[in-house]
């Protein structure tokens, strides 16, 4: 669940008002019939919208939170290269779980980068994942075992992923939950 009632009122806020477009047609449909039926249907499909959209970060966190319990379990398995696997999609899930809750969408992309970019225009404290160098060294691994784990002949070592775990727990994973709107 969002950790704060401020968080929930600018989720739903954004939720609801986030497609100009559809809010002004909206409104100009409310304005021009006093039907309550009108009215009360716009209401029904906002809150159909925003429980959806709500819905969705919460498997988008818990489906994070899961992958990362997996790394870890990995890690002590001696599973590198499921568990690097298994690190990049925790990061690339908070990553589009955090743009959800603060800016209402987020890119339909994997690319960790793209995303940073993208939560760095809400809270620019994120930009340092890909501004400094030994971040984007990490955040670079990771996104190239998106394809390597899966599908290309390239080993991990278990100090190489439990190298980049260190990095996604001290430095990504603090950097991307405390990111603000």
């Amino acid at each position: 669940m969002l950790k704060n009632r401020k968080a929930v009122s600018i989720f739903i806020a954004r939720q609801v008002f986030h497609n100009k477009k559809a809010l002004s047609t909206i409104l100009t449909l409310t304005l021009l019939s006093s039907s309550r039926k009108i009215v009360k249907e716009v209401e029904r499909e906002s809150a159909r919208r925003l429980r959806l959209s709500f819905e969705e970060a919460e498997k988008l966190r818990k489906r994070a939170e899961g992958f990362l319990r997996n790394a870890m379990r990995l890690i002590d398995e001696g599973e590198a290269d499921l568990a690097i696997f298994n690190l990049e999609q925790y990061c690339q899930l908070m990553l589009k779980y955090r743009l959800l809750i603060t800016k209402g969408t987020y890119l339909r992309t994997r690319s960790l980068r793209r995303l940073i970019k993208e939560l760095g225009e809400v809270d620019p404290r994120v930009l340092t994942l890909i501004s400094d160098l030994r971040n984007l060294h990490y955040v670079a691994r990771l996104e190239e075992s998106y394809i390597a784990s899966r599908y290309l002949p390239i080993e991990y070592t278990i100090e190489e992923v439990k190298d980049v775990a260190k990095f996604v727990l001290e430095v990504f994973k603090p950097l991307v939950e405390s990111a603000q709107a």
